[in-house]
């Protein structure tokens, strides 16, 4: 199997609504050398208290996540930051681009090993998802905000 890298676009960021469209998770090769199985994400769980955390910390809620859903390969949702400081703070940094990732804590459901290009990754499925958080560096490349003034990004993505 040839995995095929998602690139990395913008939607939307709204200072009005306090809100960024977001990519959370795709498939591709993170940090961990593990691929998310981005058809098997189990999210009822997580519908039912769509929390948003600042760098993992269960001290730290900065918001909720809304209209979580996989779509084109990705778990995409739209992060609405609450109005306390830590959050306001966190949004700012968004809006002036010195933020742009997120991460998602999840139970892995089971492992299959998988070899692309002659390396050996493991692929987890079923993971049902607990939290997502913005962070400041993400495992997963692709977990990113979407901006829809820039549209699609050439794969020789240039940081601006």
């Amino acid at each position: 199997m040839e995995l095929t890298l998602a690139p990395m676009y913008t939607r939307s960021i709204s200072e009005s609504s306090r809100a960024v469209e977001a990519v959370l998770s795709s498939e591709t090769i993170d940090g961990h050398g593990e691929i998310i199985d981005q058809g098997s994400w189990r999210l009822e769980r997580y519908k039912l208290n769509p929390v948003v955390l600042l760098m993992h910390s269960p001290f730290n809620v900065i918001g909720h996540a809304d209209r979580i859903r996989v779509e084109d390969g990705q778990l995409q949702a739209r992060i609405i930051f609450a109005t306390t400081p830590a959050a306001s703070e966190t949004f700012r940094l968004f809006v002036d681009k010195a933020m742009r990732a997120f991460s998602v804590g999840f139970r892995v459901g089971r492992v299959e090993p998988e070899t692309i290009d002659g390396r050996t990754v493991r692929r987890l499925m079923a993971p049902e998802l607990f939290e997502v958080s913005a962070v400041s560096i993400a495992s997963n490349p692709h977990a990113l905000v979407k901006h829809k003034s820039l549209g699609l990004v050439p794969e020789s993505f240039v940081q601006d």
